[in-house]
C-alpha cells in the first residue's frame, strides 16, 4: 500500500482506476456521438463518471474539434456529485 501524505486521517491509501473515450463518426462532415466512462476505485471512496455528447470537427481535420457533453458524476471527491453540462475545444 501506498504512504499517505501528511495530516491524512489514514495511515495508507490506495486507489486504481481507468478512463475509456469512444467515438464514432456516423456520417462525414457532421457532428461525431461520443461516450465516456470512468472510475477511480479506492480505499476510502468509489467515484464514477459518465459521459455522452457531440464531436464536430471544426476544419474537418479530426485534430481540431469542439466537445459538447452531459456528464454524470456519482461519488466525486469534490463532493459534486450530480450532473455538469460542458463544451470543450481542441486544437493540436
Amino acid at each position: 500500500m501506498g504512504a499517505a501524505p501528511a495530516g491524512f486521517p489514514f495511515s495508507s491509501h490506495d486507489d486504481w482506476g481507468y478512463y475509456v473515450d469512444a467515438g464514432h463518426m456516423v456520417v462525414p462532415e457532421r457532428p461525431e456521438p461520443v461516450v465516456r466512462v470512468s472510475t477511480v476505485q479506492g480505499d476510502q471512496r468509489v467515484s464514477w463518471e459518465c459521459a455522452a455528447g457531440l464531436d464536430h470537427d471544426v476544419d474537418g481535420r479530426h485534430q481540431n474539434k469542439f466537445t459538447f457533453d452531459v456528464t454524470v458524476l456519482v461519488g466525486s471527491p469534490t463532493s459534486k456529485s450530480g450532473s455538469v453540462t460542458a463544451t470543450d475545444m481542441t486544437a493540436s
